[in-house]
């Protein structure tokens, strides 16, 4: 196919898979490995027909299906996955029906609702800019400070268009994740027991983590990167660190990874 003929992803057809690859993970769909790996080739994809094998094999969150091709063609629609998640009020409805007994066991075995439920609890701005930008960082450590009551988290993944904040919940034995997009949090999952040391965000110098960024872009080796990304977190070895990855539509990437501060460059991966 040439690429003038290719339909071109929106963030929207990105994120809407990336919530549905999320479902099939909580689910066990899908191994840690193959979510990270999806995942990534959701957030670089480029076409439609790039997002459409990375959920064709997965039984998709109610109300959600995959759309069918173009007739007389391979070429995706206008989209790839159709219809309308179960919203938040339906699931919450649904859980508050289910029985306590049954949820003491989910959350014993970290099963939850579908991460595709969508829970609004902060409005930002109409126009937030890319949140991967000095303003945007700090823009975002305030409203997870004020949504959380403070700017310690278990991990922070920050790309242009969104960041994913884990948090712990109340009782220290899960944690959640939160999607931003600069305008509002939403829940995406929960997951197990914390791992590593929290991480506070009002410890990162946010311009020299974009500078840090914009200098990953140029200097890993990777050619018309299309993708960046930045991972804020304490691994459970080793100090707090920064990791910025880069990738292209033709899923080469890099990553490199620094000190809190960006000046001291811990580990270094080539092109792969």
């Amino acid at each position: 196919m040439s690429r003038h003929q290719r339909k071109r992803a929106r963030s929207a057809d990105r994120d809407r898979v990336v919530e549905a690859l999320t479902t099939a993970y909580v689910e066990g769909q899908l191994d840690d490995a193959e979510r990270e790996e999806r995942v990534s080739r959701a957030l670089t994809a480029e076409g439609l027909d790039d997002l459409r094998p990375l959920v064709s094999d997965l039984q998709l969150p109610p109300g959600l299906r995959l759309a069918e091709p173009d007739v007389g063609g391979s070429t995706p629609g206008s989209v790839v996955l159709t219809g309308r998640p179960r919203s938040w009020r339906e699931s919450k409805q649904r859980w508050d029906a289910t029985p306590r007994w049954m949820k003491l066991l989910l959350g014993l075995l970290t099963v939850t609702v579908p991460a595709a439920v969508v829970m609004g609890i902060v409005t930002g701005p109409d126009d937030p800019g890319p949140i991967l930008a000095p303003e945007g960082i700090e823009r975002l450590v305030d409203e997870v400070d004020d949504t959380f009551g403070t700017t310690e988290v278990v991990e922070a993944e920050i790309t242009d268009e969104r960041a994913l904040v884990t948090v712990p919940t109340d009782d220290g034995m899960h944690s959640e994740t939160f999607g931003w997009d600069g305008k509002e949090f939403s829940l995406w999952y929960r997951g197990g027991v914390p791992q590593g040391q929290l991480v506070d965000l009002a410890d990162v110098d946010a311009a020299a983590l974009v500078e840090t960024a914009e200098a990953a872009r140029t200097t890993l080796g990777v050619e018309d990167v299309s993708h960046v990304s930045v991972d804020v977190g304490d691994p459970p070895a080793g100090p707090a660190r920064l990791r910025f990855e880069v990738a292209n539509e033709f899923r080469e990437k890099a990553s490199l990874e620094t000190d809190l501060s960006g000046d001291e460059v811990l580990n270094r991966s080539p092109r792969s």
